[in-house]
């Protein structure tokens, strides 16, 4: 399969009521996608991260299409540091599917979703209608609460824990409310068993998720096909990782547009996805 359309890549909002969603959609310029993704970043990350990039890229490519989206206090959001709960991100993950759905209604919808925006995911997809064709995971934090705690914020939690926030983030930076840990002690994704076939991807030198959360979360669910990129980190920057993250991704989710999207063990490279 060889690209031959050129791809169309827009960025809009959805309004909501409290604030407004970022987005930012990668779509083939000259066809009805045959697949549609929901993109979602990780925790401090944001819509515009190179992982996205690259699959929207490798989609539009092939057919597909891909929405990404800002959680609250993330990226492009307008929302206030003090709108990042757990809750509003699971909001904000149902608006975006929402709106893909609404979009691209005769298309098969597929899940891409890292660490954090795992979690999320996770927690929503009992609720996310029509449930997505296939899911792909990328190093998710099944056990954000501890993940957060302990090496997020390491020695740093004492000090969270007494003035109540905390300052975190890469390109932007946001205050983290207590509450937002409470949250995640509250919502567990680890006990979540997706009841679609999923591609957990696992970092094989993950230096924020403990290896053993992720086998035993995989171990419980017979949907899930867990492979190892070895000696990758947790935002797999080592060369070559995040190449074979995204070829499997893809390969994965457009399974789901080759009548391919209830096997849950159907080999990962059979589409001859070529760059």
């Amino acid at each position: 399969m060889i690209c031959s359309d050129p791809q169309s890549v827009s960025c809009f909002s959805i309004p909501q009521s409290r604030y407004n969603i970022s987005c930012k959609l990668y779509a083939p310029s000259s066809e009805v996608p045959r697949l549609a993704v929901l993109g979602v970043h990780g925790f401090g990350g944001d819509k515009e991260s190179s992982a996205l990039q690259a699959l929207g890229n490798v989609l539009t490519a092939h057919g597909g299409a891909l929405l990404c989206f800002d959680f609250p206090a993330h990226g492009a959001s307008n929302a206030a540091d003090a709108q990042l709960s757990v809750e509003h991100c699971k909001l904000d993950l149902l608006a975006a599917y929402a709106c893909l759905r609404e979009r691209f209604p005769k298309a098969p919808t597929g899940l891409f979703a890292t660490s954090f925006g795992g979690y999320v995911s996770l927690l929503s997809l009992s609720a996310l209608q029509p449930m997505p064709a296939r899911l792909v995971l990328r190093a998710p934090a099944v056990q954000m609460a501890k993940t957060f705690r302990t090496r997020i914020l390491r020695d740093g939690f004492a000090e969270y824990e007494t003035k109540r926030s905390v300052s975190c983030g890469f390109e932007r930076k946001m205050r983290v409310p207590y509450s937002f840990y409470r949250e995640l002690q509250a919502n567990n994704a680890a006990s979540v068993i997706p009841a679609v076939p999923t591609l957990l991807l696992r970092a094989g030198a993950d230096e924020l998720i403990e290896p053993d959360d992720l086998s035993a979360f995989a171990k419980n669910a017979p949907l899930i096909q867990l492979v190892d990129i070895a000696g990758a980190g947790h935002r797999f920057k080592e060369p070559g990782a995040l190449d074979r993250v995204i070829d499997a991704a893809a390969e994965w989710l457009l399974q789901a547009a080759s009548g391919c999207a209830g096997s849950e063990k159907a080999a990962l490279f059979p589409l001859g996805i070529q760059r």
